[in-house]
């Protein structure tokens, strides 16, 4: 009753945080619903197969120990809806780049209302070639980012973030920018010093929400969204390696209830790859966004104007599987962070 109680208000005060917000869910609930499966999986197995042969080619295992050696990128979409994720419009659009090293994770956020060609042969807003459609969607993602391999799709909603919100609790962000928001839903006062901060269940959402007081407006509000993924990670990790599983097992019901993983790519592998996510620290992570030039109007439309030079310059990046040297080729470009 409490948890149901807490739902029904999460919808009534948050329903218009739907932009990127999601998405980090997503990341977080593959990344620790992988780990606490592995680690439960590790548990049962331990002791019990120290002298099991060695995997049969061309078995699960073995595919999963070929696809670790391999390059692995992911889409991440987060829908607006609390119903069906594939009835709702993506708000969050996110690529996942591991190494083949596995010693890197990117995060390129995709905005929402970039205007891109969409797979089928018309233009418009990167969320509007979703429709219910993964496929379509994951065509689409690859083409703006010049083709680029997506091996694994995952889909949330509003109930997914909210279920990892509980489960996640605090934790904390490096805020670049002091604010102070007032809650329209409650006329609460939220402030935010400069520096690390720690933010709860209650406050993140609002933290995230606050766009017009920031300087930059919404490129400013999806860099605080960034801050809040790297936040979150660190969290789950905190989590993944510490001596209680309670929260990590926590975490991986939540990623078995809401997350759908569609792809190339199988459980066994997803499995293999958990360890490797959880020993990456912060500075093992880079989260940029698609280049942007501006803001413009298509057919009546309020859009963001992608900027192709850059574009192209982060598509060829990730096709090379690392793009710490983009990175630091753009540090200090606002049109990329």
């Amino acid at each position: 009753m409490a948890r149901a109680r807490r739902l029904s208000e999460a919808r009534a005060a948050h329903a218009p945080l739907s932009h990127f917000l999601v998405g980090q869910s997503d990341v977080i609930l593959m990344l620790c619903g992988g780990q606490a499966l592995w680690y439960i999986t590790h548990r049962k197995r331990r002791g019990a197969r120290r002298g099991e042969a060695t995997p049969a080619a061309g078995g699960p295992r073995s595919r999963a120990i070929h696809q670790l050696r391999q390059v692995f990128t992911a889409l991440l979409l987060g829908t607006d809806t609390w119903e069906d994720p594939a009835t709702g419009r993506p708000d969050a659009i996110l690529v996942a780049q591991l190494t083949a090293a596995r010693d890197h994770l990117a995060l390129v956020s995709l905005p929402r209302d970039a205007w891109v060609p969409i797979d089928g042969g018309r233009e418009g807003k990167v969320n509007s070639g979703f429709g219910g459609d993964v496929g379509r969607m994951t065509r689409t993602v690859s083409s703006v980012l010049g083709d680029l391999p997506i091996h694994a799709t995952a889909l949330t909603g509003f109930a997914g973030y909210t279920a990892i919100v509980e489960a996640l609790g605090e934790f904390h962000v490096e805020n670049a920018i002091e604010s102070t928001f007032i809650d329209p839903n409650n006329g609460r006062p939220s402030h935010f010093p400069k520096g690390r901060i720690t933010l709860t269940p209650e406050d993140w959402l609002v933290y995230a929400r606050q766009r017009k007081e920031l300087p930059r407006g919404d490129l400013d509000r999806t860099a605080r969204h960034r801050a809040i993924l790297l936040g979150m990670l660190a969290r789950v990790r905190e989590l993944a390696t510490g001596p209680d599983a309670a929260g990590l097992a926590g975490l991986a019901a939540a990623a078995l209830a809401h997350v759908r993983v569609t792809g190339r790519i199988g459980p066994e592998a997803l499995l293999a790859y958990a360890p490797r996510l959880a020993g990456l620290g912060l500075d093992d992570v880079t989260a940029l966004m698609v280049p942007v030039s501006g803001f413009g109007t298509k057919s009546g439309q309020s859009v963001t104007l992608l900027d192709a030079g850059l574009t192209a310059d982060l598509a060829a990046a990730l096709a090379s599987g690392d793009v710490r040297e983009y990175a630091a080729q753009t540090a200090g470009n606002p049109r990329t962070r």
